[in-house]
């Protein structure tokens, strides 16, 4: 009978491990993009970019897809050159890293986009996307949806300078006061007709707020400052000036602002309905 108890122990214990090694790793980690990545160095030859629509030479990496392969970030980079667009089939957000752009909807005289700016070009959009000399880095950010319409006549929407760089912000208040001590303001630049993907801009003073199984996927590009990001096993860390990380739906942890305050990029997906 010793012996059988000693048996049945042991099994629950292995089965009792196994769980746990399962759960652990299952457990959503923060994902750092590599400085080679963000830098253009690891991202491969230039190829031609939808040759039949334009002449674009371009390499870009994708850093991230959702689980449900709606929502995905990456990084681009393109040489001068000219794409048509027609009836364009996602909804995408760039934020222009280096370089510039110059997009021509349909109907309308072309505009440029600068280092520094950002635009959304909605689903539905039709006209030209021109890379000028001198060439383009720029953060992504795409969105696809069947079931989200296409906006007839859609035309782009510009992350304006001024409020990336916090000149148009509202005055800070409580980040989540019941369970952080930081003190924050945003503007959020866009949200897709479904609610579930969007651009904001948010300044933080130093301070730290839990996460516990996050809601939402979203990708952090620091603009100014410094962020620590910390798993439940202690893995911490840092992100400067230029630097990108993303957050899974389901991720448990710790966000920490730095001494020098933050100001930062969020490029954010909900799964499921918006409540």
């Amino acid at each position: 009978m010793n012996q059988l108890i000693k048996t049945i122990f042991l099994l629950a214990t292995i089965s009792a491990l196994s769980v746990a090694s399962i759960a652990q790793e299952s457990e959503p980690e923060q994902i750092r993009v590599p400085n080679n990545i963000l830098s253009g160095e690891a991202l491969g030859e230039f190829q031609l970019d939808e040759p039949d629509n334009g002449n674009i030479l371009a390499r870009y990496k994708n850093f991230f897809t959702s689980n449900d392969e709606h929502y995905s970030v990456g990084i681009y980079q393109g040489k001068q050159g000219s794409r048509t667009v027609k009836n364009q089939a996602y909804t995408e957000i760039i934020y222009i890293a280096e370089g510039s752009i110059q997009l021509n909807t349909e109907g309308n005289s072309p505009v440029s986009y600068t280092a520094g700016e950002g635009v959304v070009i909605p689903k539905g959009w039709n006209g030209t996307f021109t890379i000028p000399n001198g060439g383009l880095t720029g953060i992504y950010s795409v969105y696809k949806n069947e079931n989200m319409k296409a906006t007839p006549g859609a035309e782009i929407i510009l992350l304006d300078r001024d409020t990336i760089d916090g000149k148009r912000f509202s005055d800070f208040r409580a980040f989540d006061p019941d369970v952080s001590d930081i003190v924050a303001r945003n503007h959020e630049f866009y949200r897709s007709e479904d609610q579930k993907f969007g651009i904001d801009v948010w300044e933080a003073q130093p301070g730290e707020v839990p996460f516990a199984d996050l809601g939402y996927d979203e990708m952090i590009y620091v603009l100014d400052g410094n962020m620590s990001f910390i798993d439940m096993d202690g893995d911490a860390q840092i992100y400067s000036e230029g630097k990108a990380v993303i957050l899974p739906q389901g991720w448990n942890g710790k966000g920490v602002v730095s001494t020098s305050g933050a100001r930062v990029l969020i490029f954010w997906h909900f799964h499921g309905e918006r409540q």
